[in-house]
Parts: structure tokens; C-alpha cells; sequence
């Protein structure tokens, strides 16, 4: 098993990714749910959605954009599945609330496990889940986006029956 940590500075759109004080990767975000970009030890990734409610996304090589695989989440779901394009399946489920972490699991064990939610963690990984990290690192932070999102949602509609 191999470990990494990762932080999120305060209104960054990038999580970098560390391993033995060494930058290894990072994760950037370049709209609220459109699209993000991933890379760690050397290999890049692109997730894409088709829309802002959609539950499916594409992962992407980022060097010649062949889908590599795909994750179905619905937003807000504790839930999620990633598919693999050699045919393996994985489940990616977030700890029950105030545990702040999630894992990726495949049939039989745990391939991914990540301690640490919302802006530092750590992520103990099998050698070959270099894209699993990742997309545990996307789906996250979807599951997040959709939860601010919320928030302001609920925000706007208290000021305007306050005001009304």
C-alpha cells in the first residue's frame, strides 16, 4: 500500500497532492461542476460532466482525451461507482457524517481510503489506483460544491422571506 497526503488551501480551486513532503499531483478545478483536471505520479487525468445535475462522468486521458473510464454519482449521494474501461468496477462511499472520509472498494476489499474531507487528509492506496484517487478526489469534491450550493440556495431563499 502506498500513502499520500493532500491539502486544500482556503478558496483554492487546487488540491495538491503529496508524498513524503514531495509534490506528486494535484487536482484542479476550472468551473463550479463542469470539468477538472488531475495528475499524480506523472499521469493525467480530465473528469468531465455533461451538465450540471447529470449523475454520469467521463474520465479522460488527458493526453489523447480516450475515455479511460466512467463514474456514476448523484449529487449529494453518500454513494458512487467508477467503471473502469478494463471492466472493473469500484464503489466509492463517503463515512457516516462527522467521520470525514470515504473509500473505494472493489467486490472483496479496499483499494482507496482517505482520511480527511473538507481541506487536508491522507489517502492509503493500492500501487495500480493512481486514476482511483482521483476520482475519489472528484466525486468529493462534487459532494461538496453540491453542498455550498445548497447553502447559498437556502441563504438567498431565508433573506428573501425575511424581506418579504
Amino acid at each position: 500500500m502506498k500513502q499520500l497526503n493532500w491539502r486544500q488551501r482556503p478558496l483554492s480551486n487546487k488540491i495538491e497532492l503529496f508524498s513524503e513532503n514531495k509534490n506528486i499531483g494535484k487536482m484542479v478545478t476550472s468551473s463550479l461542476f463542469k470539468k477538472q483536471e488531475g495528475e499524480i505520479n506523472g499521469k493525467k487525468f480530465i473528469f468531465n460532466s455533461r451538465g450540471l445535475l447529470f449523475n454520469k462522468f467521463q474520465i479522460l486521458n488527458y493526453d489523447d482525451k480516450t475515455v479511460v473510464g466512467e463514474i456514476k454519482y448523484k449529487y449529494l449521494s453518500y454513494k458512487g461507482l467508477i467503471i473502469l474501461n478494463s471492466g472493473q468496477s469500484f464503489f466509492w462511499h463517503l463515512s457516516k457524517p462527522f467521520k470525514k472520509g470515504w473509500t473505494i472498494s472493489d467486490a472483496k476489499d479496499i483499494v482507496v481510503l482517505c482520511q480527511g474531507l473538507a481541506s487536508t487528509g491522507k489517502i492509503t492506496f493500492e500501487e495500480s489506483s493512481d486514476v482511483l484517487v482521483l476520482a475519489g478526489l472528484y466525486i468529493v469534491s462534487c459532494y461538496l460544491k453540491g453542498y455550498l450550493f445548497l447553502m447559498i440556495l437556502f441563504v438567498i431563499f431565508c433573506t428573501i422571506a425575511y424581506n418579504s
